[in-house]
This record gives structure tokens, C-alpha cells and sequence, in this order.
């Protein structure tokens, strides 16, 4: 969702921080774990989530997490040909999960 809503603008999506972490039901081999996520805020260089987790309609786990977006450019512009490399490789695996472009946009909505 952060590369769609950013045209893949960024080499890098890290995890930046996790918060107010809930445990429920433990899921079990074989279960499934329907999740949710809801984006709360989007800044200019992350994004704050929250998610819930659910087995058969029990909680599992619930919490928020922030997502960090960036280039490797952004601090050494000698590294503008990596960050290229790194956003053509997402692309790919994108493509390869069975993502697809947005016809005639390049960006998402950020809501």
C-alpha cells in the first residue's frame, strides 16, 4: 500500500515502530489470520497504522506499527542508482504477487 500510495517513489518501506501490542487467541497451524489495517495518519516520510488479527472471529492481536519511507539518496546522493535498482526490484516482486498498475495514475489516494 505505501508504494502504491507513493508511485513506488521510495527505495525503502521499514518498519519503524510498533506500539500498544494486544495478544488474544493464539493461532494454530492450519488456522487463518484475517487482518485488518487502517491508516491513521500520513506524514512525509511515514505512515502510522493500526491492525487487528482475528481466528474465526476471536481477536488474535491488535496494535499500531509506523512505516518509514525513504531513499538511500536522501542522505548521499551516490547511492541515487541503488535506490533505482531497489524500486525496479519491488516493482518486480509487486508483478510477481499478481499486482497490477493503476490505470493512468501513479499514485493512490493517501487517505
Amino acid at each position: 500500500m505505501v508504494r502504491l500510495a507513493t508511485g513506488f517513489g521510495y527505495s525503502l518501506v521499514q518498519l519503524a515502530e510498533v506500539r500498544n501490542i494486544k495478544y488474544g487467541r493464539f493461532v494454530i497451524p492450519g488456522n487463518t489470520l484475517a487482518v485488518v489495517v487502517r491508516t491513521l495518519k500520513w506524514g512525509d516520510s511515514d505512515v502510522l497504522f493500526s491492525g487487528r488479527g482475528t481466528v474465526e472471529g476471536q481477536a488474535a492481536v491488535s496494535g499500531r506499527f509506523r512505516l518509514r519511507y525513504y531513499n538511500l539518496a536522501d542522505d548521499d546522493p551516490r547511492y541515487r542508482r541503488r535506490d533505482q535498482l531497489l524500486i525496479e526490484s519491488a516493482k518486480e516482486r509487486f508483478r510477481a504477487l499478481g499486482g497490477e498498475t493503476l490505470p493512468g495514475r501513479d499514485v493512490v489516494e493517501k487517505g
